[in-house]
């Protein structure tokens, strides 16, 4: 009887352990899909929103230049 509740508690340690991982997975995998999908477009964007005002001629060129 003794072994069978060593074995109960060790299975649910170990199920305790995977129900705090659950949490961290639920929140850490839409993040990580989040940052894919919005933060990867957002730099292209920059990149060519960087481009297109280099072009855009004003005092010593590029961000500074169509700041100011």
């Amino acid at each position: 009887m003794k072994n069978t509740l060593c074995r109960l508690i060790q299975i649910f340690s170990l199920l305790g352990g995977v129900l705090l991982f659950i949490p961290i997975l639920v929140v850490a995998i839409p993040f990580i899909i989040f940052l894919l999908l919005v933060v990867q477009p957002l730099n292209y964007a920059n990149a060519t929103l960087k481009r297109n005002i280099r072009i855009v001629p004003g005092g010593n060129g590029g961000i500074s230049g169509t700041l100011h």
